[in-house]
């Protein structure tokens, strides 16, 4: 009897270590996850600098419905592109995972004094027909595309939350 009290004895420590350790290691995991992402945060905004954006649906009777974005963003030299001939190559609308618009925006670049940066103004031509799957009640996220004609740079704007203009 003494043995198998013995014996249950050490397989529930041996139990309570292996919980205590995994534990341990999943607390050091998401510690490493948070510093990542506020490394990532970090790097980003010295990549790029979202200055403005909206987006927003034009609903107002009289005419069809249409999708409208409009922003500024400033590119540094650290996003790896040549500054002097770097332009907006298109936007990606995507929501649940799913590219619903993809267009060419008009777009204005200017350069920040003071340091090798670009800044860039964009928005849609004149309103974009709305894709049946479009749905106005969730968040978007919007990709913008840059490129030096040598290399390519994408910024992703999460979280967009879509206004309705009536």
């Amino acid at each position: 009897m003494k043995k198998y009290k013995v014996y249950i004895l050490a397989v529930f420590s041996l139990l309570i270590i292996t919980a205590c350790s995994s534990s341990q290691e999943m607390k050091s995991e998401k510690e490493i996850e948070k510093k990542s992402t506020k490394e990532f945060t970090a790097v980003a905004e010295k990549l790029y600098k979202i200055n403005e954006i909206e987006s927003w649906m034009n609903l107002m009777p009289g005419g069809e419905s249409s999708f409208h974005l409009s922003g500024d963003v400033i590119l540094t030299e650290l996003c790896g592109l040549d500054m002097k001939s770097t332009r907006m190559l298109n936007v990606a609308i995507v929501q649940d995972n799913k590219t619903l618009i993809e267009f060419k925006p008009n777009s204005s670049k200017g350069d920040v004094t003071g340091n090798n940066s670009s800044y860039f103004q964009f928005s849609t031509n004149r309103g974009i027909k709305m894709p049946p799957l479009f749905n106005a009640e969730k968040s978007i996220t919007a990709i913008l595309s840059f490129t030096d004609g040598k290399d390519e740079f994408k910024v992703s704007i999460d979280e967009l939350t879509v206004q309705k203009i009536y």
